[in-house]
C-alpha cells in the first residue's frame, strides 16, 4: 500500500484495490443471521448465471436422457420413454435378465430464414436408458411400438404373477352355528 489508502502500486501502474465481495455497513443488517444468509445464497445465484455455460467445457459434453414412466396392470408392465426427433431404425431396445434398456442415436437440426437472418442448429448425440423390471415379467413375448415420437415397450407378466382370486370356504363348524339358533 502507498501512502494514499486503498490504492496500490505496480510499477509506473496505478490501481484500486476492490475487495471480491460487498460488506454490508448496516450494523442491523448484521446482527440477523438470515441476513447474511439471503446475501451470501444471493451472490452465489449471481455468480451461477454469469458464468458463460455456451463455451463451457461442460456444455459441451451435455447428455440428454429420455423420460421415462413405468407402469403396470393385471397382465403386464408398460414402459413409455419419449423420445422426440429419434428415427425408430436408430433406437435399440433390450432385456437382460432384469434390465430393460433403450439407447440410440438422436439429430436434431433447426433452421430459421428471417429477411436478412439466417440460423442453422445441429445437435447430435446418443442416449440410453436402463430400467430396473420386476422379476416376473416375461421377456421372451416382449413387444415395442413407437408412435409420435413415444416409445412403448410391453412386457407381459409370467402367469405365476398375475392376481388370482382365491375362494373363500366356509367352515363346517359356522354353518351350524347360523342354523342352530341365532
Amino acid at each position: 500500500m502507498t501512502e494514499r489508502e486503498g490504492m496500490a502500486t505496480e510499477g509506473s501502474l496505478t490501481m484500486n484495490i476492490i475487495p471480491w465481495r460487498q460488506k454490508e455497513t448496516r450494523p442491523e443488517a448484521q446482527s440477523y443471521p438470515m441476513e447474511k444468509f439471503r446475501r451470501e445464497a444471493s451472490r452465489l445465484f449471481d455468480r451461477f448465471f454469469e458464468e458463460d455455460w455456451i463455451s463451457s467445457p461442460l456444455a459441451l459434453r451435455e447428455r440428454w436422457f429420455p423420460v421415462v414412466d413405468m407402469s403396470e396392470t393385471d397382465d403386464e408392465v408398460l414402459v413409455r420413454a419419449e423420445i422426440p426427433g429419434a428415427k425408430p431404425e436408430e433406437i435399440n431396445v433390450s432385456i437382460t435378465k432384469n434390465m430393460l434398456t433403450i439407447s440410440g442415436q438422436k439429430e436434431e437440426a433447426h433452421e430459421t430464414k428471417r429477411r436478412g437472418f439466417y440460423q442453422t442448429e445441429r445437435r447430435s448425440g446418443s442416449f440410453r436408458r436402463a430400467v430396473p423390471l420386476p422379476g416376473w415379467v416375461n421377456a421372451e413375448n416382449a413387444s415395442a411400438e413407437y408412435n409420435n415420437g413415444v416409445l412403448t415397450v410391453r412386457l407381459p407378466k409370467d402367469e405365476s404373477a398375475k392376481p388370482k382370486r382365491v375362494p373363500i370356504q366356509v367352515g363346517h363348524e359356522q354353518e351350524q352355528g347360523q342354523q342352530g339358533g341365532i
